[in-house]
């Protein structure tokens, strides 16, 4: 026979206490806590208990079967396997699917290292053809004199580029940017072309 009651007294520190049923207010009956529900919760003074009555070893009665009904209900243990196998399944899932992933970030770093190289070459070239054009429009093509009429400004800039001292000399004095007369005494290339001075 189940009897509803409460938990007239309990002493946490040795883990029981005793309950009422409701309408005997003169009995109490035993009660462990390995009786109560596995949820995590203490029993306290005054919470709603439903029971049975059972008569022990010593003939001391003592509450089993003991159920709380204001207490959240407790997962079964099916809700838990299902659970745990819920899970079980999503870490396998993941587990298999590395290798995708590890694929996907292969291409990500490949494509990112191409489009890159792409990037460096078009800017390369774009620098490149704006130190053309500033070449140009900073080097002009100075007409050259009757005297000398062989030899124009051409960009030319070292004396490795020379034919003759002559050469040389017109391109010192005539256009702008050249880089043979190393010791700026005038004379360009004497090392190559223009060894005995003027």
């Amino acid at each position: 026979m189940r009897f509803e009651g409460v938990v007239s007294r309990w002493n946490d520190d040795r883990g029981f206490g005793f309950l009422k049923a409701f309408g005997n207010d003169d009995a109490e009956v035993f009660v462990h806590i390995s009786e109560f529900p596995k949820d995590g919760r203490r029993p306290t003074v005054g919470e709603r208990v439903s029971f049975e009555v059972v008569t022990g070893e010593k003939g001391k009665k003592k509450a089993k079967n003991l159920f709380c009904p204001d207490r959240p209900k407790a997962r079964s243990d099916k809700a838990d396997k299902q659970l745990h196998a819920r899970r079980r399944h999503s870490k396998a899932r993941e587990s298999t699917s590395w290798p995708g992933n590890v694929f996907w970030v292969v291409l990500l770093v490949i494509g990112t290292a191409v489009a890159y190289q792409y990037m460096k070459r078009e800017w390369s070239e774009r620098q490149h053809r704006q130190e053309l054009r500033q070449m140009s429009s900073s080097t002009p093509v100075v007409p050259v004199q009757a005297t000398s009429s062989v030899y124009r400004c051409d960009g030319r800039t070292h004396c490795s580029q020379m034919t003759s001292c002559e050469e040389a000399k017109f391109f010192i004095n005539h256009c702008p940017g050249t880089k043979m007369d190393s010791d700026n005494d005038g004379v360009p290339c004497e090392s190559q072309w223009c060894s005995g001075g003027w």
